[in-house]
């Protein structure tokens, strides 16, 4: 009678599982931790430390002039730097053409800045926003814009 019953019981249990289309592995599979950092809406996820915004961004005017606009924000209590990098695209590598810097005591720090490139290259700015406490970097985040083409 009891190998009758677990008999079924088993039967009923891997049609259940069949139906619901569960395997042995999927149930026991251990759970892992997401460590991976995305960028959404120009924010940092998860939040770091202290680093809480950081954006750029790379805009083609008239003339070959280049807008080159970087920020960054640090929670409260929290000084802040900001570095852009403007990239040409040149024999097949990134080189850095021109580069700015600014660093504040406060929780923000901005750069805008223009400057003029030849036609027939693509350009990117590389910025790398920074938190720091008492003077100290404690914490770096790089960000790459969209890449112009200028041809």
């Amino acid at each position: 009678m009891n190998r009758k019953l677990l008999t079924i019981i088993g039967v009923i249990l891997i049609v259940s599982c069949s139906c619901l289309n569960v395997n042995a592995q999927t149930i026991f599979e251990p759970n892992t931790v997401c460590t991976t950092y995305e960028i959404r809406q120009e924010e940092v996820i998860p939040y770091f430390i202290a680093i809480t915004k950081a954006t750029n961004n790379l805009t083609l005017n008239s003339g070959g002039r280049l807008t080159c606009y970087a920020d960054t924000r640090t929670k409260y209590g929290y000084g802040s730097g900001v570095t852009i990098e403007l990239q040409q695209y040149t024999n097949g590598s990134w080189k850095t053409i021109k580069t700015w810097t600014s660093s504040s005591d406060s929780n923000a720090s901005t750069i805008e800045k223009d400057w003029y490139v030849v036609k027939g290259y693509n350009y990117q700015l590389k910025t790398t926003h920074a938190a720091l406490d008492n003077g100290d970097v404690i914490e770096t985040f790089i960000k790459y814009s969209d890449i112009i083409n200028y041809f």
